[in-house]
């Protein structure tokens, strides 16, 4: 067969509203679906560097034990997110798992917390009368 639009040779013809076309005229493959040429598809090399670089976004503090049926923390996201362990773990919680050093941890973190504390005693909030009023008054 021969495409009526460009006269190259073909072995399928797609017969639309438009009319009769080869794949190539109509911006198809000659398999079927969209031609896929010139565009980054899911195995570019940008698409793959990109999983390498932020394959950390994805990590989930708790991993499923299949021996116990339990939830267990997860080391990658230990050894990657320490700040972030009092946030999702408790010292009995790491106890259980098998980690020896969990306290270190939660003594810098009270620590923090202390610190932060301390700095916001030291912060002094002035009330202004007349913007609570004018607030009161917008409010009403």
């Amino acid at each position: 067969m021969v495409c009526p639009n460009c006269n190259k040779p073909t072995h399928r013809l797609i017969i639309d509203k438009h009319g009769e076309a080869c794949a190539d005229c109509r911006g198809m493959s000659q398999n079927g679906g969209a031609n896929l040429t010139g565009i980054l598809t899911r195995s570019s090399d940008r698409v793959r560097q990109q999983q390498q670089q932020f394959e950390g976004d994805i990590i989930v503090p708790h991993r499923y034990d299949h021996q116990t049926h339990k939830l267990v923390p997860n080391e990658d996201f230990l050894a990657r997110y320490p700040e972030m362990i009092p946030t999702y773990f408790t010292p009995e919680d790491l106890k259980k798992a098998g980690y020896s050093k969990p306290d270190n941890i939660y003594k810098a973190q009270a620590a923090k917390e202390a610190a932060h504390a301390k700095e916001m005693e030291q912060i002094e909030f002035v009330e202004d009368d007349d913007k609570v009023v004018e607030t009161i008054e917008a409010l009403a």
